[in-house]
């Protein structure tokens, strides 16, 4: 759990920010072009197969797609995605903006970068799609909570943001989830971009329990404890993976998140 203290001062910097004189003072150096921008990736494939076959790698080869941008790829990565990401945060300067995206995503829009630093001038934590709200046994962040003895996944429809395209039939189709841009309680982590200064600030850091599924959640959770904003911004990506809820490594992981965030809440029937 995250100390009151923390709380409570990143709510104070977030009221003088919002504020006429903070604004003015602070509301520069987000949206600096000139700003670090780290994009942060581990991927399975060795090098040469990443530039080759990834959707992500194929996407950067262009230099419009990374001017400005320092690319950090993790090849034959066999590592926890937390224990990757949490890395680059411990190593990263309060300046820095760190982007963490999978190698499954294409990026559609050549301004991406820009458009990252933009949306870290409203919030601290950014990403394409989200809930507005986040509850016990909630299983990902586009379900309603479910009770482990009725799994079912149903959409939380009016309470969604962003947009994502999915590949069918080897075209890109639109997934429209809901408004954006829109504050969050929790975001997809298929990408996350963050300001290390907010994240340094409130010691927020990823849980390495969690492997890959659930490592979003519970980053999210986490953040919006300390106070942290959360938000979805229109970037243009194509997400070739569909995810895999209801796996064996699912399933594990939703009874590590249970365990750690909802043990003593009541489970409740399915919503309707």
């Amino acid at each position: 759990m995250t100390h009151p203290i923390i709380f409570i001062r990143n709510l104070v910097h977030r009221l003088f920010q919002n504020s006429l004189i903070g604004g003015l003072l602070l509301r520069g150096r987000p949206l600096s072009s000139s700003r670090p921008l780290h994009l942060v990736c581990a991927t399975r494939f060795n090098e040469k197969d990443f530039w080759q076959k990834s959707a992500l790698g194929k996407c950067l080869k262009s230099p419009t797609h990374h001017a400005n941008v320092m690319v950090h790829v993790h090849y034959n990565n066999r590592l926890g995605l937390p224990t990757l990401y949490n890395t680059h945060i411990n190593n990263s300067s309060a300046s820095d903006i760190l982007l963490f995206v999978h190698d499954d995503v294409l990026l559609s829009d050549a301004d991406w970068p820009e458009l990252v630093r933009k949306a870290l001038g409203d919030f601290d934590i950014v990403g394409v799609a989200g809930n507005i709200r986040l509850q016990a046994h909630q299983p990902a962040w586009l379900f309603r909570p479910m009770a482990a003895s009725n799994p079912q996944f149903v959409w939380d429809h009016g309470c969604l943001s962003g947009v994502v395209f999915h590949e069918v039939n080897h075209r890109p189709v639109k997934q429209l989830y809901g408004p954006a841009p829109l504050a969050c309680k929790v975001l997809d982590g298929v990408f996350l971009a963050v300001d290390c200064a907010y994240l340094k600030r409130s010691r927020v850091r990823f849980d390495e329990q969690f492997a890959f599924h659930f490592y979003d959640m519970d980053f999210c959770r986490s953040a919006g404890a300390a106070g942290l904003t959360m938000g979805t911004w229109p970037i243009a990506l194509t997400h070739l993976s569909a995810g895999a809820f209801g796996s064996p490594g699912w399933r594990d992981g939703w009874a590590l998140y249970e365990k750690k965030w909802n043990a003593d809440a009541p489970v409740t029937k399915l919503n309707a």
